[in-house]
Formats: C-alpha cells, sequence, structure tokens
C-alpha cells in the first residue's frame, strides 16, 4: 500500500454537470478563449488547436514484483495478464446511476467485495483500467461520501475532497447529455501504482480527465489516490488514445 495520503487533491471532480452540458459549455468558452488570445498575437496565420495532455511512453509490459505475481488479484479474481492493454480490452457495458456506461468483466472486475460501495478489481493493468471509469462513476454520484471512504486512499487528500464537494453537483444524469468513455492512455503503469487518462466525447466534443490508483493489500483491491487524480475536465484530441466505449462491445 502507498503512504498516507497527505497531499491535497488538485481539483475536486465536477460531478455530473461536467459530464452533461457543463461540459460542452466550458469546452468552448476555451476554445473560444484560445481563439482570442492566438488572434491578438503576432503570428496572425497560427490556428487555435485544443489543448492536449502531455503523453509520455511507457513500455508495452509490466514486469511485476515475485511477491506480486505469486499471488491472486483482488477478491479470488486472478492478477491474470500484466500486460499493458494496447487495445480496448473486450467489456460488457452497463449503465451506472442512470446513463453513463461503464465496462464490467469476469476476469478484470467489478465483482461483489466486503464493502458494497466499491467493488473489487483484478490486481493487473486492465483491472486498475476497469475500476478507473467506476472510480469516476462513484465519485460523481450522490453517495460520493460514502463511495470515497470506500475507495479511495485515507488521508488528508481524501477528507479534503469529501469537504470541497457540494452535494447539488453530484445530484442526477440526463439522457443523450453525458458524455461517455471513448478511450484510454496509460501514464504510469506499475505492479502496485496505475495513472491512466480516460478520454470522454459528447458529440464531436472531447475531453479527458485523469484517475491515479495504487494497490492496497490490506483491502486486496485498488484505491483512489485523490493527492494525483485529476477529475476536473481537460480538453483534449483523443486520436492519440486507445479506442475503448460501449459503442464497440
Amino acid at each position: 500500500m502507498s503512504d498516507d495520503n497527505s497531499a491535497p487533491t488538485q481539483s475536486p471532480i465536477n460531478a455530473w454537470w461536467w459530464v452533461s452540458a457543463g461540459f460542452i459549455v466550458l469546452v468552448v468558452i476555451a476554445i473560444v478563449v484560445a481563439i482570442a488570445a492566438r488572434s491578438g498575437s503576432a503570428d496572425d496565420d497560427a490556428e487555435p488547436s485544443v489543448a492536449t495532455t502531455s503523453q509520455p511512453p511507457v513500455s508495452s509490459s509490466v514486469e511485476p514484483s515475485s511477491s506480486s505475481s505469486a499471488r491472486g488479484g483482488a477478491c479470488g479474481l486472478p492478477a491474470g495478464s500484466q500486460d499493458i492493454p494496447v487495445t480496448g480490452p473486450d467489456a460488457q457495458w452497463q449503465p451506472s446511476g442512470g446513463y453513463f456506461m461503464v465496462p464490467t468483466s469476469p476476469e478484470a472486475g467489478p465483482i461483489a467485495g466486503e464493502d458494497p460501495a466499491w467493488p473489487c478489481f483484478a490486481h493487473s493493468a486492465t483491472g486498475a483500467l476497469f475500476a478507473a471509469p467506476h472510480a469516476f462513476a462513484g465519485l460523481a454520484g450522490p453517495e460520493y461520501e460514502t463511495f470515497a471512504a470506500a475507495a479511495a486512499l485515507p488521508g488528508q487528500a481524501r477528507e479534503s475532497w469529501i469537504a470541497s464537494q457540494d452535494p447539488a453537483a453530484h445530484q442526477g444524469q440526463t439522457a443523450g447529455r453525458v458524455a461517455q468513455i471513448a478511450g484510454f492512455q496509460f501514464q504510469k503503469v506499475e505492479p502496485d501504482a496505475v495513472v491512466v487518462d480516460l478520454g470522454f466525447r459528447q458529440d464531436e466534443v472531447e475531453g479527458s480527465m485523469r484517475v491515479s490508483l495504487v494497490w492496497d493489500d490490506e483491502t486486496d483491491n485498488w484505491l483512489i489516490d485523490l493527492a494525483t487524480s485529476r477529475f476536473d475536465w481537460v480538453a483534449s484530441d483523443l486520436s492519440a488514445f486507445t479506442a475503448w466505449s460501449a459503442s464497440d462491445g
């Protein structure tokens, strides 16, 4: 398990307004601001572009420690392959809290564990990838406080995040106005720590967020690191992301 999660979270999640109308409005505002800034520069021929996150390369597979490879995964799930997924893994997509679709897999998770608020995922990069959308959905939902207590690393970052939330921002999803997962890109993969950017799309609008997960030996499951996750949207070009969405399967 990682050290106590004492650093403050970078940005509080903006809940379902982020994946609904607010997502589109804020992206449009960001693009307008970018265009206005560029129009005042000396280079009149420069064209505005959508901001993208930094995408450092990663190796094609994890090198697990001997202790990691010897034990099984979460709640009886075998750890399975330690390769980093280079294509969208097979998944059955199900609605979470209304209209936001999350992936499920008998091999990667989720499966029921001791705490009903946070199910179990396999101890692998694929298991962490499946956990990431569920992390977002749970933190965005109306039971975010109970969910964070079960799914996030304990410490000051978790307490600060919970205290910073506006309950009104965590209510409800609107059919047809929820951005859905469209892809992913790993930023860090270690046997006990995974950072993945999730790409979202609604119509022609694209953005991303970052989920940082650490393996916790005590709960035998992935936990969310709220100190290093980024749950505020970033307008992103998803052409560099590995495609993965409910429409694929």
